[in-house]
């Protein structure tokens, strides 16, 4: 009887043999298992990024016409052009002459109190900035009508019922519409305006822009944007990481602006 329960006792658990063929079946299955969840993860990852991708695709699709579609290559908005760089006039506002002092022009506030809107930008203009205003000239005649050109050389905001900002006598805006967060700005221009732009005259802000294909230092390209203001330096701080294949726009590493000069794309 002692014999037959040591003989019994001796029989329970495993043996080493079965404990190694286990742990070998045990590691087969946990790396089948791991190659399927690493799979996975990698199907996720492509997955994210490509949705990335098409949305920013998307963003550019959205972004890049409205600054391109008002370019006119005859009127002379195309500063620069190359095969990965692009210069030339974006418009970036309008707005209404409100008063035109010596061939000195001043906008029509953003908000008035009527809730008409007659001035819009998505930027405030600054030294350095372009503009067009429509030039009803001497006659009635449309024949003599034309938009002129000139450069901004200072911005003043005006504030109060004033003759250099927008009066009160002007029609187009109220005394309580021009305040400190909302003034009318006074723009002086190179050539002065003349004095045949009356008040109601159309407006159209430009600023030259550049749009440059570069490769950064992380190997990937990217599509740089610039506003060429005067005394601006390119920024090194990107808008986003996202390379050129997503098509999101980040600030532009490479050097500023050029001179107004035109070269043909390399073929």
């Amino acid at each position: 009887m002692l014999t037959e329960r040591v003989a019994r006792a001796r029989r329970a658990g495993f043996t080493l043999i079965e404990l190694l063929i286990s742990m070998v079946l045990m590691s087969l299955v946990a790396g089948a298992i791991v190659k399927v969840l690493l799979r996975q993860q990698r199907f996720y990852n492509s997955t994210n990024d490509l949705i990335n991708t098409r949305q920013q695709i998307r963003q550019a699709a959205a972004m890049l016409p409205a600054d391109l579609r008002g370019i006119s290559s005859v009127g002379g908005d195309i500063s620069v052009m190359s095969d990965s760089a692009l210069e030339f006039r974006s418009v970036f506002g309008s707005s209404v002459v409100c008063s035109n002092t010596a061939g000195t022009l001043s906008t029509v506030p953003r908000i008035l109190a009527k809730g008409s809107i007659m001035t819009s930008w998505s930027r405030q203009p600054a030294v350095g900035d372009s503009l067009a205003v429509y030039n009803d000239s001497s006659s009635f005649a449309a024949t003599d009508d034309a938009w002129t050109k000139h450069q901004i050389t200072a911005v003043t905001p005006v504030t109060g019922n004033v003759a250099n900002g927008c009066p009160a006598a002007s029609g187009l805006a109220q005394p309580g519409d021009l305040t400190a967060n909302n003034p009318s700005y006074q723009l002086t221009l190179a050539p002065a305006a003349s004095s045949k732009v009356l008040v109601g005259s159309a407006i159209r802000f430009f600023r030259r822009v550049r749009y440059r294909m570069y490769k950064d230092t992380d190997n990937q390209w990217y599509l740089g944007f610039f506003d060429c203001l005067p005394g601006r330096v390119p920024a090194s701080t990107p808008r986003s990481r996202s390379p050129v294949r997503s098509s999101r726009t980040r600030r532009a590493r490479p050097a500023a602006c050029s001179s107004p000069t035109m070269t043909r794309p390399a073929r």
